[in-house]
């Protein structure tokens, strides 16, 4: 913090008027007072910012030095080992709610209503493609692959909102790498109404999914993929 100072000489009267009373004149103690007193308090003030400064600067490498992340899917009490005394900070993912405000002499339990995880982006995609019936992925142009990352041996269930005018097919199926050209994927043909709600266990690192006309997109909403085989409510795309 840079701090400016009064660098006049001190100042000698030449003259004083001895037939006026003080408080009527600025004579030189009072220049000179007015200069020592605002350099004095300019100097305090740059002191205690240094200070302040430092202190802050001190305790937030003890912030970092003593961050703590733990994450847990599901928990009905969370114990951290080794906590510092500065504030802690408990970020609940999901849609939940509490009846109350909670303090230490008073818990009031967060219900959850939803897992709020979805992992389908219409972001990720392979555009220009589809699954031929051979098992290999070929251009088609116009068509787009949207590819979603899953767990062996994992259920998951995709969900999705139809209005009266969604109708037609989709390709879908599995491979053990996000697709490209040429790559190999299993095959598989159904109807629009039978990918909503369907619940699926795969050995493959990826679902693909090709709206056989793509704009039957525009009948679609609210899609939603995530593990287990109960519907959640929905929300946007994201993995944590």
């Amino acid at each position: 913090m840079e701090i400016k100072e009064i660098t006049y000489k001190n100042k000698i009267a030449i003259e004083e008027d001895p037939d006026y009373p003080e408080e009527n004149q600025v004579t030189d103690e009072n220049m000179n007072e007015i200069k020592e007193v605002v350099n004095y308090n300019g100097k305090k003030l740059k002191e205690v910012s240094e200070i302040e400064l430092q202190t802050l600067q001190e305790e937030n490498k003890k912030l970092k030095s003593a961050l703590i992340n733990v994450e847990t899917e599901e928990a009905k009490s969370l114990h951290i080992e080794d906590a510092s005394e500065v504030p802690a900070q408990l970020k609940v993912m999901g849609n939940q709610e509490q009846d109350g405000e909670p303090s230490p002499e008073n818990e009031v339990e967060v219900k959850c209503l939803g897992s709020n995880k979805n992992l389908f982006s219409l972001n990720n995609k392979l555009e220009n493609a589809t699954i031929s019936a051979n098992g290999k992925i070929s251009t088609l142009n116009g068509a787009n692959l949207y590819y979603i990352e899953i767990k062996n041996n994992v259920e998951y269930i995709l969900s999705m909102l139809l209005d009266s005018f969604a109708q037609g097919n989709v390709v879908y199926g599995f491979s053990d790498a996000i697709p490209v050209l040429n790559a190999s994927a299993t095959y598989n043909f159904t109807n629009i109404s039978n990918l909503n709600n369907m619940i699926f266990t795969s050995n493959s690192r990826y679902l693909i999914i090709r709206f056989v006309v793509e704009s039957q997109l525009n009948h679609i909403s609210n899609i939603k993929l995530e593990q287990g085989k109960v519907v959640t409510s929905y929300s946007p795309y994201r993995t944590r």
